[in-house]
């Protein structure tokens, strides 16, 4: 017999930590399902609403499956919703009675719902995930992703990113050269947590100035506004580094970053979460110059792809990122 525990409070939730993390989910369900990830946003943005953190366990084979959800106003959400891009049940790996217990949580978020109101369950859900597999769903977010190439010697970097024709290449090739010979153009990469605890504040920092110099910061979602946004990132990415799962990417003009963006580590696969570059360096395009280099990077650590994030932004068909999308997971029957 499979039972559901539900924690209600962080402390409960923190306290699971150990069991948790032996749950997994794949791709970057992995990363906004995770303690790292969720113990920060209960921590610092209560007012989205208190933990349900669902862990289905039976007495012959502990604990199986596991759904990170917020009590919001609308009912159940995944937590930190709506700053994550994709979720999916947690499993036990390897376990023969994992899918059976995720379609335990699948009947309790479903008695825990308002059946007049919608028939959607959750939202935002790993299109090959098993969430999918076992509940009926619909199409949702577009999430596009990005194959990249490899770079060659003509390109270099430049090549890895296949929507760019060879006048782009060969432009940002000049702009790359221009700013070399006025100083030293050089590429970091964090990702130790100590490093991210200390660069995070100010790489959001340095995002919301640079919306506010070009007249757009009220087109921020309002909860990278929030006053506790920084907070909650430096936790949650220093949180993913200790298992290698976050780095922060910067392009340095004489040491200054002048392009920044923060990775989610996936395996097979980067998830771009958040860029940004200084508006007084705009003219050599210094984002789409560092995430050729970050694309680089990842094919050398054998990462085919890089995850777009939720949205349909005209910028990410331009980059070559091939559609996909989410799924709407609805209540059975």
């Amino acid at each position: 017999m499979t039972d559901v525990t539900t924690c209600t409070t962080l402390a409960e939730a923190a306290a699971r930590m150990p069991v948790w993390e032996k749950l997994s989910a794949d791709g970057a369900s992995g990363i906004f399902t995770s303690p790292a990830w969720c113990l920060a946003a209960w921590r610092f943005f209560p007012d989205l609403g208190p933990p349900r953190l669902l862990i289905a366990s039976s007495a012959e084979n502990g604990p199986l499956a596991l759904l990170p959800l917020t009590a919001g106003a609308g009912g159940l959400t995944w937590t930190g919703s709506p700053l994550g891009d994709e979720h999916d049940v947690r499993l036990r790996p390897g376990s023969p009675h994992a899918r059976q217990a995720a379609m335990r949580l699948v009947q309790e978020v479903a008695s825990r719902s308002s059946a007049t109101t919608t028939p959607v369950l959750l939202t935002d859900v790993r299109p090959t995930g098993t969430l999918v597999e076992i509940a009926p769903s619909r199409p949702g977010a577009p999430a596009p992703v990005l194959h990249l190439h490899e770079p060659d010697p003509a390109w270099g970097p430049l090549a890895c990113i296949p929507g760019w024709s060879r006048h782009r290449r060969r432009e940002l090739r000049r702009l790359r050269r221009g700013r070399e010979r006025l100083g030293r153009v050089t590429v970091a990469r964090l990702t130790e947590p100590a490093q991210l605890r200390d660069a995070i504040p100010e790489f959001v920092a340095a995002r919301l100035a640079a919306w506010r110099v070009r007249g757009r910061f009220d087109e921020l979602p309002v909860m990278d506004r929030h006053p506790r946004f920084p907070e909650f990132l430096t936790a949650a990415a220093s949180g993913l580094a200790q298992t290698g799962r976050c780095l922060l990417a910067q392009l340095r003009y004489l040491n200054r970053p002048i392009a920044q963006a923060l990775y989610f580590r996936l395996g097979s696969a980067d998830l771009l979460y958040m860029s940004t570059f200084d508006p007084d360096f705009a003219g050599c395009c210094p984002s789409h110059q560092l995430l050729a280099e970050a694309a680089a990077a990842a094919l050398t650590e054998g990462a085919s792809l890089i995850e777009m994030g939720r949205g349909d932004e005209p910028y990410k068909c331009d980059l070559g990122a091939s559609p996909r999308h989410l799924r709407d997971v609805l209540a059975p029957g």
